[in-house]
């Protein structure tokens, strides 16, 4: 595993615009601010690239993320960004929708919609970037597969999938190659649509596509 950045090797004094440069590479370019002025935030990422698919897995605490429509006009990133909340709690508000998140909750964001993301206290969380154009989805469905994926079939074996990719980029579990963690994570986005392509029921379309991306079907679907 290479630490892409870890704010413990940095003097204080350096810390926090460390931060704020790691987090325009790292995703896409953001306001990032203290939660409290008067305590420094930690940092430390790990950053793998797949090809056309990116991992990073992020431990911080007292940091604000704030994209706004300025920032994305002038730098569109193009992609949905796929979060498995690890530990700690985070809040996160996009599109007027506001979500507290807990250990395994799972958050789809657009970095080309205005979001404001808060890290409270210290947390960890794991990060898939996904090209939006490589999902082939309408646009505004691309919005509607982000609003909450609490509520779709596929949200655990989504979960999981993270999951099994950042074991796989790290060789510390027997799981899908990282040259798969693409076609996998296309098919399961698409069956987060709100908006069915056939009349099958849900649970069915999602069997369906887990069967065409070879993803083991979780038992809860």
């Amino acid at each position: 595993m290479a630490v892409a950045f870890d704010t413990d090797a940095l003097d204080l004094r350096e810390r926090m615009d460390a931060v704020v440069s790691v987090f325009q590479d790292v995703s896409a370019p953001a306001h990032v601010a203290r939660e409290q002025r008067d305590v420094d935030p930690r940092v430390r990422m790990d950053l793998w690239d797949l090809g056309d698919v990116e991992l990073f897995r992020g431990e911080m605490g007292g940091i604000r993320l704030r994209r706004t429509m300025t920032q994305i006009a002038r730098a569109p990133a193009g992609v949905l960004a796929i979060a498995l909340q690890e530990a700690g709690t985070g809040r996160h508000e996009q599109r007027d929708i506001q979500r507290v998140l807990n250990r395994g909750d799972l958050l789809i964001t657009h970095l080309d919609s205005p979001y404001d993301h808060l890290f409270t206290g210290h947390g960890a969380c794991q990060v898939l970037h996904i090209g939006v154009e490589q999902l082939d989805l309408p646009f505004e469905l691309v919005y509607r597969v982000a609003v909450d994926p609490r509520i779709s079939p596929l949200a655990r074996t989504m979960a999981q999938h993270i999951t099994d990719t950042a074991a796989a980029s790290t060789g510390s579990a027997r799981s899908p190659q990282p040259n798969s963690a693409l076609p996998q994570s296309n098919s399961l986005v698409r069956c987060f649509s709100p908006r069915p392509a056939t009349n099958a029921p849900v649970a069915t379309r999602s069997r369906q596509f887990c069967q065409l991306a070879s993803i083991p079907i979780s038992s809860n679907i």
